[in-house]
């Protein structure tokens, strides 16, 4: 599969990321309208954040195809997928399980919590089985994306990183043989997973013109 057949496959080509991008918008609507705490309310933040996580990943992915022939601008983008990916996989859970708590404090919902609970668990599985290791994962978010000193305060890590990603590029390398541009993508269609099981756990409260992103 060459890059432009990939990012046709993903959804990332310019018409698929306009339409989810009119699809965001209104989930963010929706996402900051209701009452905080309320399991509607948390309903809807979790899928906007899912769908958003999605678009960001997409978005990158367009990027790196879009400029990797260009070796300057080939590492500054990459290392950022690193940074979605690993974000959605630590903040997913955590807006999943404060759904699923006010859902138990609920005598009634639309919403089918063990739906949710069997997605969260296929998803976290899904994730396991990524061709990278979440520690690794880790140190890009840590030393090179979000900060640029490592725990003890050098640039060791940093420099590491462009050292490798610019050797990367000189073998001839494109962006979707790079490891962590495959576990990026990998997130990505956990999250369109994950998606279409929560859209499928209640469908009758979403507006008729907003559906699932695949």
């Amino acid at each position: 599969m060459n890059a432009n057949e990939f990012i046709h496959a993903l959804g990332a080509d310019p018409d698929s990321l306009a339409e989810m991008a009119e699809v965001l918008d209104r989930l963010a609507i929706s996402a900051h309208t209701g009452t905080p705490g309320e399991a509607q309310t948390l309903y809807w933040r979790l899928q906007y954040y899912v769908v958003q996580t999605s678009f960001e990943i997409r978005s990158l992915f367009a990027a790196i195809v879009a400029v990797s022939g260009v070796e300057e601008r080939y590492t500054p983008i990459d290392k950022y997928l690193g940074l979605v990916a690993y974000e959605a996989v630590d903040v997913l859970p955590k807006l999943t399980g404060r759904l699923i708590k006010a859902l138990a404090q609920e005598t009634s919902s639309n919403y089918d919590a063990g739906k949710i609970k069997n997605a969260l668990r296929e998803f976290l599985k899904k994730v396991r089985s990524a061709p990278v290791d979440q520690d690794s994962v880790a140190l890009v978010r840590n030393a090179v994306a979000a900060h640029h000193l490592d725990k003890a305060g050098d640039l060791d890590v940093l420099a590491e990183w462009y050292g490798l990603t610019r050797e990367f590029h000189q073998q001839g390398l494109g962006p979707l043989e790079v490891k962590l541009n495959v576990y990026a993508a990998h997130i990505e269609r956990c999250l369109v997973g994950f998606n279409n099981e929560l859209v499928a756990s209640d469908m009758t409260s979403r507006p008729e013109d907003i559906r699932p992103v695949g």
